[in-house]
């Protein structure tokens, strides 16, 4: 595999990475389904979900800290199974990648909530955001993890004034009172771990964009592990307090099934607001977006290399920039 240009990335740049990779769209619209199912126990099932997600993909802690994997997932899959079962993990590395333009589309859907003349131009807009995106890649991993950090910094400033907004008008006591009329386990065990498997979907993530920058990290068998821990610890930080305002500030039947803009809106004055859905909102996509276009590079590249794509895609510039897989 050719080696990228420029300098590596450090343990910082893949905390951001991974971080804005893992914050994504899931959290805004789960977590009033979790509330549905646990009430005011959504604070621990948050927290838990983020440590219990780490452990579904322990490989992903695991494997990097003892063998440096430039081709990420694909490569551990090929590492471990059969050469069938490899291939079908590369079809389906594939298929994710192709999904990426997905991203595209939610951006603007959101973005309308905001300009509603966008309304109109929705596929010309995904397509400047992608032709855009698309442009960023060329410059290099770093250059994705540099991009992918400011983002990732709009996106933590925005849940930060959701939760300072929001903690105060939390009252503590009410909030983990369990009397049968109000119980903090409003759903009881199965509530518990029906909310668990629900707000899974929004704790993964925390493991999947270290992995798969090994090839251009320093140290990466100490730096992607360390990395992997430090996301999920800041992750369940986040979560739980956004958990804590979600659950704590109106009441169940208001917030039960909703998304957190329900929340938003009843604690933030309008233009804060407008902050808010654009910063979270799109931010946790665009992040989404850009760590998906930093994860996909190398597992694309090896998959080239191995022969399940064909020749052609193995094409890069004279710096190692993959020109055949990202136009794909």
């Amino acid at each position: 595999m050719k080696a990228e240009g420029g300098k590596k990335i450090g343990l910082w740049n893949i905390v951001g990475l991974g971080l804005g990779g893992a914050i994504g769209t899931g959290i805004f619209i789960l977590l009033g389904f979790g509330i549905a199912n646990a009430g005011r126990a959504i604070l621990p099932v948050v927290i838990v979900g983020c440590f219990f997600m780490l452990l579904a993909y322990w490989y992903n802690l695991a494997m990097p800290s003892m063998f440096v994997i430039e081709g990420g997932d694909y490569s551990m899959k090929a590492m471990l199974c059969s050469p069938t079962m490899s291939g079908f993990g590369a079809f389906l590395t594939i298929v994710n990648a192709f999904a990426l333009s997905g991203y595209a589309i939610v951006m603007v859907d959101y973005a309308a909530i905001v300009w509603p003349a966008l309304d109109g131009f929705r596929s010309i807009a995904a397509l400047v955001i992608t032709t855009i995106f698309f442009a960023s890649s060329i410059k290099g991993s770093r250059f994705i993890t540099i991009l992918e950090n400011i983002v990732t910094l709009v996106l933590i400033a925005a849940l930060v004034l959701f939760i300072g907004f929001g903690i105060g008008q939390v009252d503590p006591s009410a909030f983990f009172e369990n009397t049968s009329g109000n119980p903090f386990f409003l759903g009881g065990v199965g509530g518990f771990v029906s909310a668990l498997a629900i707000m899974g979907w929004a704790c993964q993530g925390t493991t999947m964009a270290p992995v798969s920058m090994a090839a251009v990290t320093k140290n990466p068998k100490r730096n992607i592990p360390l990395g992997i821990v430090i996301i999920t610890l800041c992750l369940a930080v986040i979560y739980g307090l956004m958990a804590y305002v979600a659950g704590g500030v109106l009441p169940y039947d208001q917030i039960a099934g909703q998304n957190i803009s329900v929340t938003a809106k009843a604690i933030f004055p309008h233009g804060i607001y407008m902050f808010f859905v654009l910063g979270g909102g799109i931010g946790a996509i665009a992040s989404s977006y850009i760590g998906g276009l930093g994860m996909f590079r190398y597992p694309l590249i090896q998959i080239a290399e191995d022969g399940w794509l064909p020749e052609f895609f193995k094409k890069q510039t004279k710096s190692g920039y993959p020109y055949m897989t990202y136009l794909m």
